[in-house]
């Protein structure tokens, strides 16, 4: 038991020096913007029309997507400490977005993205889009999802939640144990 304690103890201590989670700042600090967003899918659509651009989000995420559209943003701020990564708000909160870009020699020209961690932010590295490519490259943005209120689980809350029904089983264990 005493051992059982000291694990308990220690766990609890470990916690105290948790810190949050790793996030992607801009404004000197001033402003959290989440993580790097990451690709779901990227192609070259022959048919670059706002019409051509739904059927590839829908045939993607299915038929209950729509877009949103941003023109033309020029808000890119560069991500604290990063060269080629750029974050831009958003207008909604959206699961996804997709970038068009256009005449980047190699690349494909539209790049669906799922937001993570901060919705109300897109975060991307340029780099992905290919060799010749930079922020001033994007034609123009797409929002698709609606609102995400997804929960996001923190390390923390579901360390203690563990630790709390660990507890209460070593308890009823015990008690078990002395009838």
């Amino acid at each position: 038991m005493r051992k059982f304690i000291l694990a308990i103890t220690i766990l609890c201590a470990l916690l105290l020096f948790g810190g949050p989670a790793l996030a992607y700042t801009i404004n000197s600090g001033a402003t959290d913007v989440g993580l790097e967003d990451t690709v779901y899918a990227h192609t070259t659509l022959a048919n670059s029309s706002a019409a051509g651009e739904l059927e590839w989000v829908q045939g993607l995420l299915g038929n209950t997507y729509n877009v949103t559209y941003t023109a033309a943003p020029t808000n890119w701020t560069i991500v604290d400490g990063e060269t080629t990564m750029y974050a831009l708000p958003l207008d909604g909160s959206p699961e996804y977005y997709f970038i068009k870009i256009g005449d980047v020699e190699g690349a494909d020209t539209h790049y669906l993205y799922t937001n993570l961690v901060d919705f109300s932010y897109a975060v991307v590295d340029y780099l992905e889009w290919g060799t010749d490519a930079n922020i001033g490259k994007v034609s123009h943005i797409g929002e698709s999802g609606g609102e995400s209120n997804y929960p996001i689980p923190e390390p923390a809350t579901m360390l203690l939640l563990g630790m709390g029904l660990i507890g209460m089983a070593g308890i009823g264990r015990r008690k078990f144990f002395k009838k």
